[in-house]
């Protein structure tokens, strides 16, 4: 039997620390495990060849200048400079791509040494990935069996999306856009069903696909006091952090960890350690000497999970999920696991369950090891003809 040839591609390098890198990495790895020919196209990483068996294919190097404002062209007046910001966010917020649309205007420069595969997967976010693939096949420079879609959030209903006038324009983009791939993939069920109802007419090609994992991560604690700590970002348009920070204030005897990027300005207290991001690598050895890992659900009318209550499971911790109200049904999915506690995100519900918490270690769920993930993934694929 041939080997499977396919190429992956994305708008970001392949060992960022966010959140939706970490997910294609452990893709990659689980596509490569079965025994898939692997090619990938991303923004040129800082360690080219990151993933062993997979050939990189990288975007042109002025495609990769707008991933920051070059100091070159950076006005040395501080006011300029906060006028072409201001102007710069301002004719952002009419279009429906993100900035990664420049890549869109440098493809022509673009190398591929090879173009025949078997199945492309573009994978979001940036929606620009989708885009590009959809361009590179409309001009003949690609040629596949199947075109799968991986969106990692929706474009129409993302928490993070456009508002007014340009969410209609992306409805009927992405919409335009579903009806271009042979399978769409998303990492939630509840998305899954939402987008079955938007889209009804593409429904028979949406598949549900947990994020998988890459490493087992089973590390013992033999801390003096219970370990708590939530790590990523904590922004107040996206999560509510403060229910959880004001429960800590009053827990003395449980040291918390709250790592992450934020708008808010929380204090480091005597049980309550407040740190920005660190790197990935940073991040995963504090995670390591936690008891008890947390995450924080999105805000409002959102189907999403974030993508740490899937990395968590590669863990042998419980893990805390602080859902927002009305939001629970969200993460009914991962009620078959003992391994995930679920309470609404009020500080009051916080409170009483670290009344008589005891921490536990718990078995990582295998289930969500990168090869298994992709070997069930492979054959749904197969499966639509």
């Amino acid at each position: 039997m041939e080997k499977i040839k396919l190429l992956f591609v994305s708008t970001y390098p392949l060992d960022s620390s966010s959140s939706a890198s970490v997910r294609n990495t452990a893709l990659l790895d689980g596509l490569v495990k079965n025994g898939v020919e692997v090619y990938s196209l991303t923004r040129t990483p800082d360690k080219k060849n990151s993933i062993q068996g997979v050939t990189e294919f990288y975007f042109s190097d002025n495609s990769n200048l707008v991933y920051n404002i070059s100091k070159k062209f950076r006005p040395k007046n501080h006011l300029m400079l906060k006028l072409r910001i201001f102007l710069s966010n301002l004719y952002s917020k009419g279009q429906i791509y993100d900035n990664q649309r420049m890549l869109l205007n440098d493809l022509d420069k673009l190398v591929l040494e090879e173009t025949n595969f078997d199945y492309i997967i573009s994978s979001s976010d940036s929606k620009v990935a989708h885009k590009i693939v959809e361009q590179l096949l409309a001009n003949n420079r690609l040629k596949a069996r199947k075109w799968i879609q991986y969106w990692g959030d929706p474009f129409f209903a993302d928490i993070n999306g456009k508002k007014g006038l340009v969410k209609r324009k992306i409805f009927k983009e992405e919409d335009r856009l579903l009806n271009l791939a042979n399978i769409i993939l998303y990492t939630s069920p509840a998305t899954v069903e939402e987008q079955k109802k938007l889209f009804s007419k593409y429904a028979s090609k949406m598949l549900f696909i947990p994020t998988p994992f890459l490493d087992l991560r089973e590390k013992e604690t033999n801390n003096n006091i219970i370990n708590v700590g939530y790590f990523g970002s904590y922004f107040s348009k996206d999560r509510n952090i403060l229910p959880f920070y004001s429960a800590a204030k009053k827990l003395p005897n449980i040291q918390f960890t709250i790592m992450g990027p934020s708008n808010h300005d929380l204090k480091s207290r005597q049980n309550i350690l407040i740190k920005k991001m660190a790197e990935r690598n940073e991040a995963v050895k504090e995670e390591d000497k936690m008891d008890l890992l947390v995450c924080i659900g999105n805000k409002g009318e959102s189907n999403q999970i974030p993508g740490k209550i899937f990395h968590y499971a590669s863990t042998n911790k419980q893990v805390l999920v602080l859902y927002e109200k009305n939001a629970k049904d969200v993460y009914s999915y991962f009620n078959q696991y003992d391994k995930y506690i679920f309470l609404e995100n009020n500080q009051e519900s916080i409170l009483s369950f670290f009344e008589n918490y005891l921490p536990k270690q718990n078995s990582p769920l295998y289930e969500f090891k990168s090869d298994r993930v992709v070997k069930d993934l492979l054959n749904k694929i197969e499966k639509f003809g």
